[in-house]
């Protein structure tokens, strides 16, 4: 999964441009989407939207999963939970 530039004041804040728009093709009608990362433009393109859900979920997930650890490491250097 592709990791975007967070906001280095805030780990735990993650910003995007956002574009939503629908097809009308042989398999009817269908949502796509992109996100685009401000700090580097760069997008990210999605066939629909349970694949931008994923997407988002794997990046919550993971996030959660780093700030864990890193409250793990904290308290294992100190021997106390901060």
């Amino acid at each position: 999964m592709q990791q975007p530039m967070n906001d280095l004041k805030d780990p735990n804040h993650f910003s995007y441009l956002l574009r939503l728009w629908h097809t009308d093709g042989l398999g009817g009608f269908n949502w796509r989407a992109s996100l685009e990362i401000p700090e580097t433009r760069k997008r990210i393109g999605f066939a629909n939207l349970e694949q931008l859900f994923a997407y988002l979920m794997d990046l919550i997930e993971s996030n959660v999963n780093m700030q864990q650890s890193i409250e793990v490491e904290r308290t294992d250097e100190t021997g106390k939970r901060n």
